[in-house]
């Protein structure tokens, strides 16, 4: 967007907000250039010179106090003199009026000192309209028109390149979004992340002394993240499982049935009871982070192929 309008004199083209019209050649100039005799202005038929008042500064029309085609210095110093015995009144040839920039929107009559040039289309508009879409700039038609012979080129670009490659390597669009049969699984280090983010225990066990583990109860075929301190015996921590997923435990009770465990996640061999967690970790039939199951069997290995992966 370009405000304001630049000084007409070759030599300066100096941008003025405000600038001025020469009311001989009609031509806009900035404050230094605004007088005919500072622009070299092409006056015609203009033989008339100026004075200066040196009480107001005023430059004074010599025409306006005398008719006499040839003035003399004394008609000058007369001229100056009436002109400080009426108290330096205002001359008109100083009083030069800002040029105002007519806005080229049709039906728009506003003529604003800040017009707007358009850089598309290099007409002025007042400040309502300066934008292109306010003024219907035809650069907007020819912009549109631009992007649909973009668009069609490109389109048939590619038809064009999909049309010489071989069948087997085209991918239609269907199969680009079908996700991957065999998708990789989460890496066990980012599990154990997710899975100390919700796993839930005693707020009192030291962080360097907590197993994590993910329970999974076949009777409530649900999940839980857990954590117990490494000292823990496999056979207390089936009953703190228990009771967490409020699961009965009736091992004490003869012929109650099938006996609750705990059970490898991934081999499905059940744990021993006599055993702790560290000892499991040391041995690494556990690790952090490892999915256990909580299931009522006589059997020393359970089918775990059921068990939802982790």
């Amino acid at each position: 967007m370009n405000y304001g309008l630049n000084c007409s004199l070759a030599l300066c083209n100096k941008l003025d907000f405000l600038p001025f019209v020469c009311q001989t050649c009609q031509c806009a100039y900035c404050p230094a250039h605004r007088f005919p005799d500072t622009h070299g202005c092409i006056s015609t038929g203009q033989t008339s010179s100026y004075l200066v008042c040196p009480k107001c500064s005023q430059r004074i029309h010599q025409d306006k106090y005398s008719t006499d085609t040839e003035t003399t210095d004394i008609d000058s110093q007369q001229i100056l003199n009436r002109h400080i015995e009426a108290s330096c009144p205002k001359e008109l040839d100083n009083v030069l009026t800002s040029a105002k920039i007519s806005c080229s929107f049709d039906g728009c009559s506003t003529a604003e000192l800040w017009g707007v040039v358009c850089p598309s289309c290099t007409n002025k508009f007042c400040l309502a309209h300066r934008h292109k879409s306010s003024h219907n700039c035809p650069s907007i038609a020819q912009s549109a028109a631009n992007k649909l012979e973009e668009q069609a080129r490109i389109k048939a670009f590619v038809s064009q390149t999909l049309s010489k490659m071989p069948a087997s390597n085209c991918t239609t669009p269907n199969t680009l979004n079908q996700p991957k049969a065999n998708s990789k699984k989460l890496n066990p280090a980012v599990s154990l992340i997710k899975l100390k983010m919700h796993a839930t225990g005693d707020t009192k066990i030291l962080p360097e002394n907590r197993v994590y583990l993910l329970c999974y109860s076949t009777e409530l075929r649900t999940s839980m993240g857990v954590f117990y301190h490494s000292n823990t015996v496999i056979g207390r921590l089936l009953d703190l499982v228990a009771s967490k997923a409020n699961v009965k435990n009736t091992n004490n009770i003869a012929s109650s049935g099938p006996p609750l465990g705990l059970f490898h996640g991934k081999t499905g061999n059940r744990l021993p009871n006599d055993k702790s967690l560290q000892d499991l970790l040391k041995s690494k039939v556990l690790s952090q982070g490892q999915c256990i199951v909580l299931d009522r069997s006589h059997e020393a290995c359970i089918d775990v192929s059921n068990i939802p992966e982790t």
